[in-house]
């Protein structure tokens, strides 16, 4: 009798997966907010349950949650509860991966993933077109499955797209250093450089062909990598180039405009009138730059007729051509043509002691004969990278071009 009683009783209990199903098809839908369940059941259904219109969320879910059957289930995506059809979750990943189809991009930053997914899908995870950008990511990465990824791309800019695509970003050091090698220039000023570079480029960066030159140089500057630097030159131009020391700027500002007053040479330069003044005296008491005056009396600066040599790296003439030649040689044999040319090459060619050829190159760079460069050594072996050269600064010289002063 009582098993007939028990069976009696559980055939009047509500059939809640099939009336919350009905409900989420009459109205199209593929979940509702607990709210909406709670307004859309019949009052037979809540009576049975002890509910009302007025009852809260919580103990609407708590007593219809254990009869959810198989096709039922609750979410919790933000700080609305939703009950729905199982694997009812809005696709994130099909979705974000049809906009960037339809926009042809690998990625795109998480604002503008907010701004264009549909309100269906940020409303499911308790967002809005308003949401912070921590919580938008926060709830759509557990959910970007195996084709997309989130990652920071230019100035720490939180992005979405296609995994694999940080491959596919702008190398900005490298394309700003071909430009300066297109251009055959050690530095231009930042308004070149953005004229130069593309316009993929500037938009990956944010930026425009009219962007003011403070964003620009803001912009670029994280990605300049060990081979490039800004530097500020007269009334305040700020300049985009390779790393170089002072003196080797001014020397060579020197070199290819002989006849430069004082005043012409801080025009159009790297370099403010407190920085270059103390640097073209110490070139010229050096020997390495001279003053005379051309026919207006007019105090000039040339490039000194004769290389001079410290005490440290004096050596006989004789010895010190001989070197100069058989480096040369070398770096011609090595380079077959090339301007840059791999320091550890050359030393693995001349085969001398590192003592002698460290000494040798110092002179070398000591006269203006050559420049070094750094570079990338994370294609370098350690041995190519011990056996390249460490200035005295401390920086690490991978590179190597021929300047002359050949007679």
């Amino acid at each position: 009798m009582t098993d007939d009683k028990t069976q009696v009783a559980n055939d009047k209990i509500p059939d809640v997966e099939k009336e919350i199903s009905e409900l989420l098809r009459k109205q199209e839908k593929d979940y509702l907010t607990v709210a909406q369940v709670r307004n859309g059941l019949s009052l037979a259904t809540l009576k049975f349950f002890g509910l009302t219109r007025k009852s809260n969320q919580t103990d609407v879910l708590k007593k219809l949650e254990p009869y959810f059957g198989n096709s039922l289930q609750n979410y919790h995506p933000g700080k609305t509860t939703y009950i729905g059809f199982k694997m009812s979750i809005p696709d994130v990943e099909k979705e974000i991966s049809d906009l960037l189809r339809k926009e042809g991009k690998d990625s795109l930053t998480v604002t503008q993933v907010r701004k264009i997914l549909s309100l269906a899908t940020l409303k499911f995870f308790g967002l809005t077109r308003k949401s912070s950008l921590t919580d938008v990511l926060k709830k759509l990465k557990p959910y970007l499955g195996e084709s997309l990824q989130n990652y920071k791309g230019p100035f720490d800019k939180a992005y979405i797209g296609f995994k694999m695509s940080l491959d596919k970003l702008p190398d900005i050091e490298k394309e700003i250093s071909d430009l300066l090698k297109k251009k055959e220039e050690d530095y231009l000023t930042v308004k070149k450089v953005r004229d130069g570079l593309s316009s993929a480029t500037l938009k990956s960066c944010e930026l425009k062909k009219k962007s003011n030159p403070t964003d620009v140089l803001k912009k670029l500057e994280p990605h300049f990598g060990n081979s490039l630097q800004n530097y500020t030159g007269y009334r305040k131009t700020t300049y985009i180039g390779f790393k170089m020391s002072l003196d080797e700027i001014l020397f060579k500002k020197v070199e290819q405009n002989p006849g430069l007053s004082q005043k012409q040479l801080g025009m159009n330069f790297p370099m403010s009138i407190k920085e270059y003044i103390p640097v073209l005296n110490d070139l010229l008491k050096a020997g390495r730059i001279v003053c005379t005056f051309n026919s207006n009396r007019t105090p000039i600066l040339e490039i000194s007729q004769r290389i001079p040599i410290s005490a440290e790296t004096e050596k006989s003439e004789g010895e010190s051509v001989n070197d100069r030649d058989a480096f040369k040689a070398a770096y011609d044999e090595v380079g077959r043509g090339r301007d840059f040319v791999r320091i550890h090459s050359i030393r693995e060619y001349l085969n001398w002691s590192r003592e002698h050829f460290d000494s040798v190159l110092i002179e070398l760079r000591g006269s203006y004969t050559i420049r070094l460069h750094g570079g990338d050594p994370s294609t370098m072996t350690e041995k190519e990278i011990q056996d390249s050269f460490m200035d005295e600064k401390g920086r690490l010289r991978i590179n190597v071009t021929w300047r002359g002063n050949d007679e």
